[in-house]
């Protein structure tokens, strides 16, 4: 019984995993230094014992998370280029239009000179319709003065060349006459061949004479 009631040696702490760690790299409580280097790799320690494990469904998750946020990145960037170039040529047929309205609206301007141009030439011109309306009314009263008196020469040289080239015009005329009614078909071949050997042989001589007229005229100073 005296054994039992002897108290029981208390057993003595045993130091901790960190502690033995310590004392066996930095022994001895004096040195500072030692006493710093441990405290760090016992915080070290801890810090990495805090990191939370993460499970794979949630590794997966993030993993995921990651792909659509790079995905909806890349389609958000192709987006914004395609907005920036649509604006840019947007803004530069903008800037077609402003100055396509500029030249429009000169145009406009010189359409508007032109028009009060016009209308005031059109004003003129009937003022100019009404004077000469009523120089014809006033002369139409008499009657009109024949052909032969409207060109009259100023001396009977030039009354004869007059003669001469009118002449000269007329055989013209009728030479094309003729040649119209052998191709219609209302002149045979000799009969057109005898009359237009007739009139050239005629024309011939009214030119000669003309020319004859002309140089005699310039010889005189006349023209």
């Amino acid at each position: 019984q005296q054994q039992q009631q002897q108290p029981r040696p208390q057993p003595q702490p045993q130091p901790q995993p960190q502690q033995q760690y310590a004392q066996a790299q930095f022994p001895g409580p004096s040195s500072g230094g030692a006493e710093q280097a441990a405290q760090q790799i016992l915080n070290k320690r801890r810090s990495q014992e805090e990191i939370p494990r993460i499970s794979e469904e949630e590794s997966n998750r993030l993993e995921l998370v990651a792909m659509v946020s790079s995905k909806l990145q890349t389609e958000h960037d192709k987006y914004m280029r395609s907005s920036d170039e649509e604006f840019e040529f947007l803004q530069a047929k903008q800037s077609d239009m402003d100055d396509t309205k500029v030249c429009i609206l000169e145009a406009c301007k010189a359409l508007a000179a032109e028009k009060e141009n016009l209308t005031r030439v059109l004003q003129e011109l009937d003022k100019t319709e009404a004077v000469v309306g009523a120089f014809l009314e006033e002369r139409g009263k008499e009657p009109p003065p024949p052909v032969e008196k409207v060109v009259v020469a100023s001396d009977p040289m030039a009354q004869q060349l007059l003669g001469a080239v009118a002449h000269v015009k007329a055989i013209e005329d009728l030479l094309f006459e003729l040649d119209q009614a052998l191709s219609d078909g209302h002149l045979e071949t000799e009969e057109y061949l005898r009359l237009t050997l007739r009139l050239s042989r005629q024309q011939f001589f009214e030119r000669e004479l003309t020319n004859k007229i002309l140089a005699k005229r310039r010889l005189l100073g006349v023209l």
